[in-house]
């Protein structure tokens, strides 16, 4: 990196922009903007342009603020919407010595110009082009918008939605509208679509006579055919649109269908200043969409900005703009250089951290950006209007009018915000489940019940990131929903509460902890309880661990500060004391250096040689991973035991690595986890969780299912179809009160959280997560299944004490061989052992003995086993007719002395019949006509 910062400064800069001899940026540094202030382009140039001139002030402000030693300068050259000229332009911006641009606008443009981009390695960041035959990984062409494959699903769906049969295309032949054409045209077929031949046209042209003629004829034998409001015109055109309108208002038919427009055409003011142009698109119901916007504080600032500047509406793209100028100079900031190497880099990175007028900017693997929801825009009362929006993750629309777009049903919508992606995925994909699942049973409900409406749950991505989850929040109460399940995190319910209070929304979260939001008479309902006990059961069980002192490294985030705060004051009420420790930001993904403070940490506390016991309290998500990875290079990290929350216990990656699952045995690691009452509901939610994600389902999956019944059955009680939230709230306490599901009997308290209620412990035992304890929420007092704290007399290699625990720790064997501890031939030895051995006397005699041979060679064996996939499979096959014999042992009656020993006897004469006399009768065989053999 440093020979690249030093080959960069080498590069031939006018006077203004120079490097200094380190490698740091100095002076101004110039970056190229083609953008068209001229021809059929023009509007669209000069709106974006005064976004990149309000970017570029604003970023030289916050380097300002930072003290740095350099600053943007844009050099700008208009393009005249023209893609040769945009390639004069930008060779000479490199004859300059300018080698990053943002640009061009367009993707003819663009298109016209990469081959130049890629040969003299060019850094272009466009705004705007939006072709899929740009979507190319590993070049230096960045996109801050959503390419038109995910943009061409939308209106399909949009087209299907509204009962549009017949599509009839229209658009211009560059590589944008080409390629956007055959997009839907393949879409709309493959839905069951027809899709006629179409009209297309010279990008340069203004006289469409002769085009909306023929589009008469088309328009006039379709509706014949399928009727008016079956047929429907889709645009795909720039400022064109205006001159097309204008000829096609002359034939009375093509007013008569509904018109559907690309997303270039979204805001287009001389759609709404004409008033015949005006009277067409409002007899049209004519409808476009574009990716949406980021609705935050940085957004409103970009459209209050350039709607004071420029007297009109500013569209997405606008946010585009300004984004490209940020995300080009933190790259530069980031690398301190102007290498397009280095830049290329750094962009993906630093887009990942930044939060811009766009919102949360995620790139995809070609460099443009992944939108995951779609805005519907209609012209409504002579101005544009947003009337809806687009979520991928159900496939569905919602309107804020519940006439647009098609006939309404009777259905109440409410939202879901959970983390389908990012750091908490794993967790949102089973939430998903459990919302999903409730919805279905909640509609059988209605339905069994006589009730005529159904519910309705569309559930957005937050991406685990509080502004995205802002965003969505905005999104949805713009729609007219204000009943949200979610947010997941405490971080994101921080960033959304403002907005939830100040709008009357009602929030229910399945999985926000922290304290500091336990606030009583807000609108925000949590159905967990607060880290207020969770802190409590920690510090309780440091002081039965023996434990003295302990050094935390901690998500640093709303629930993280909260969680290790409330343990710290817990654990000093009880006589202990917490180091400051260490806090992580929320972006680490390199924990070397955090990693390495707390060895130093533990270090100092182990050496003060003052008889306690040092311990390590993690508190993180699924950055839990390079964490503990970045432990294993401390030698003195796994001499301390390891503390963490349930958040850990997904993390499955841990477990399936034999170095960090090894690392967590050693460690004994273990956490506390809240646990609902046993009951069927919760049964069938987990299993429908597991079958479906594959995985052991986190405790949160029955709060978000329990959610969407509370929810649904408090709109019931308040008697109100249209979901009225000051009704809903009215009728919640009630609805509560009876409420009875997967959380068992629920009750709040009130701030709206959860009862104080039990804990499960759990610990790492034969590589896998073990209930090793629980937590009475009644009386504060912890029990351990072997009576003994987990730190106390444990062999660290198995977890357990195999002289006062008969029980063992598990199958470490058969575990490792069958790939998981929830494997039913494990759980099926530990049934025999748990239910019928350990019932009696002899059977827990019995298994102290086998114990004190088992744990003598199977930890070393189950190594083997992950590490060599062909020993693992041989132990499998040899195992397996042995666990067919031990189903004698279930024809046993638990409790009773005499049927455990009788069965007992036989299985043991069942598997020494199968390992023992079976193979000696069968060399004795192949002994004794091989001898016959050599005799004859």
């Amino acid at each position: 990196m440093i020979l690249g910062m030093l080959a960069a400064c080498m590069m031939a800069f006018d006077a203004h922009a120079q490097e200094s001899d380190a490698g740091l940026l100095s002076g101004e540094v110039r970056i190229g903007s083609l953008m068209p202030i001229t021809g059929e382009l023009e509007a669209l140039g000069l709106e974006f342009q005064a976004a990149e001139v309000l970017a570029v002030r604003d970023f030289n402000q916050y380097l300002t603020d930072k003290n740095a030693d350099w600053s943007l300068k844009l050099i700008h050259e208009d393009t005249q919407s023209l893609p040769a000229v945009t390639l004069e332009k930008l060779e000479l911006l490199h004859a300059q010595g300018i080698t990053s641009v943002l640009g061009p606008l367009d993707s003819a443009s663009l298109q016209h110009s990469r081959g130049y981009i890629d040969s003299n390695q060019i850094l272009a960041v466009s705004c705007c082009s939006t072709s899929p035959l740009l979507a190319i990984p590993n070049d230096t062409i960045f996109r801050m918008s959503a390419d038109d494959s995910g943009g061409s699903v939308v209106m399909a769906n949009l087209l299907g939605y509204a009962g549009i049969d017949v599509m009839i295309p229209v658009w211009r032949t560059d590589t944008w509208g080409i390629a956007y054409e055959d997009s839907m045209r393949q879409l709309f077929v493959a839905g069951g679509g027809i899709v006629d031949e179409g009209i297309m046209y010279d990008p340069g042209g203004t006289d469409f006579s002769d085009s909306t003629s023929l589009l008469t004829q088309r328009v006039q034998t379709y509706v014949d055919e399928y009727g008016s409001h079956n047929v429907a015109i889709f645009y795909m055109g720039f400022g064109e649109i205006v001159p097309f309108i204008q000829h096609a208002s002359e034939h009375d038919i093509l007013d008569d269908i509904r018109w559907f427009a690309a997303d270039p055409n979204v805001q287009n003011p001389e759609l709404v200043s004409d008033a015949g142009i005006l009277r067409f698109v409002t007899d049209t119901d004519f409808t476009t969409l574009q990716a949406t916007s980021g609705k935050n504080e940085v957004s409103r600032h970009v459209h209050d900005t350039l709607l004071a500047e420029l007297g009109m509406e500013p569209i997405i793209f606008s946010s585009a703009a300004y984004d490209s100028v940020w995300i080009t100079g933190l790259a530069m900031e980031m690398t301190q250089s102007t290498d397009v190497a280095l830049l290329r880099d750094a962009i993906p990175v630093v887009a990942q951290k930044h939060v811009g007028a766009l919102g949360s900017i995620r790139l995809n693997d070609a460099g443009d950006l992944a939108h995951a929801n779609y805005d519907i825009w209609t012209i409504t009362d002579g101005q544009w209007a947003m009337s809806g929006s687009y979520y991928p993750l159900n496939s569905e629309f919602v309107f804020s009018d519940a006439t647009a777009g098609s006939p309404a049903d009777d259905r109440i919508t409410i939202g879901g915000i959970l983390p389908i992606t990012g750091d908490a995925s794993i967790s949102g994909e089973q939430l998903d489940v459990a919302v999903e699942y409730a919805e279905a049973r909640f509609n059988e409900y209605l339905q069994e019940n006589g009730i005529d409406w159904t519910l309705h749950v569309v559930i957005s991505d937050s991406t685990t990131d509080p502004g995205t989850a802002l965003e969505r929040l905005a999104t949805y109460h713009q729609n007219g929903i204000d009943i949200v399940v979610g947010p997941y995190s405490s971080a994101e319910l921080a960033a959304m509460k403002d907005y939830a209070d100040s709008n009357g929304m009602i929030l229910v979260s399945p999985g926000s902890t922290a304290p500091s939001l336990a606030i009583p008479g807000d609108n925000i309902f949590r159905l967990v309880p607060d880290d207020t006990q969770n802190g409590d059961v920690l510090a309780n069980l440091f002081e039965a661990g023996g434990i003295t002192s302990v050094v935390p490294i901690w998500r640093g985030d709303t629930w993280g500060d909260g969680l290790v705060r409330i343990t710290g004051e817990s654990f000093a009420e009880i006589g202990g004391s917490m180091d400051d420790g260490v806090r992580y930001s929320t972006d680490t993904a390199d924990f070397s250096e955090d990693v390495s403070a707390l060895s130093e940490i533990v270090r100092r506390h182990t050496d003060a040689g003052d008889g306690g016991k040092t311990a390590v309290l993690a508190l993180g998500f699924q950055e839990i991973v390079p964490l503990i990875q970045a432990a294993l290079l401390h030698d003195n990290l796994d001499d301390v035991a390891w503390f963490v929350h349930s958040g850990t216990l997904p993390a499955n990656e841990l477990l399936g690595n034999p170095d960090t699952a090894g690392f967590m045995q050693a460690v004994m690691m273990t956490g506390p986890q809240f646990e609902p009452v046993p009951n069927q509901i919760l049964d069938q939610v987990n299993a429908v969780v597991s079958d479906a994600t594959g995985r052991t389902p986190i405790v949160y999956v029955a709060g978000a299912y329990d959610a969407v019944w509370i929810l649904g059955l408090s709109i019931i009680a308040s008697g109100s179809a249209a979901a009225d939230t000051a009704a809903i709230l009215e009728a919640m306490p009630g609805v509560l009160e009876g409420y009875d599901g997967a959380l068992g009997q629920v009750s709040v308290n009130g701030a709206g959280d959860l009862e104080r209620t039990n804990y499960g412990i759990y610990s790492i035992q034969d590589s896998a997560w073990e209930r090793s304890g629980g937590y009475d929420g009644a009386t504060g007092e912890i029990t351990f299944i072997d009576e003994k704290p987990p730190e106390t007399g444990q062999d660290p290699e198995t977890g357990q004490d195999p002289e006062t625990s008969p029980g063992g720790g598990g199958c470490l064997i058969a575990t490792a061989a069958y790939g998981s501890e929830l494997a039913p031939q494990v759980q099926f030895l530990r049934e025999i052992r748990d239910g019928t051995l350990l019932s009696t006397a002899s059977g827990t005699s019995f298994m102290t003995g086998f114990n004190q041979v088992y744990y003598s060679f199977s930890p070393a064996v189950a190594d083997i086993e992950r590490e060599n996939p062909v020993f693992r499979d041989t132990v499998l096959t040899l195992i397996t007719p042995g666990l067919y014999a031990m189903n004698i042992m279930t024809l046993a009656d638990p409790g009773s002395e005499m049927s455990v020993l009788v069965f007992g006897m036989l299985s043991i004469g069942a598997v020494a019949g199968i390992y023992v006399v079976g193979p000696a009768v069968a060399i004795r065989t192949v002994q004794r006509r091989i001898r016959v053999s050599a005799r004859g």
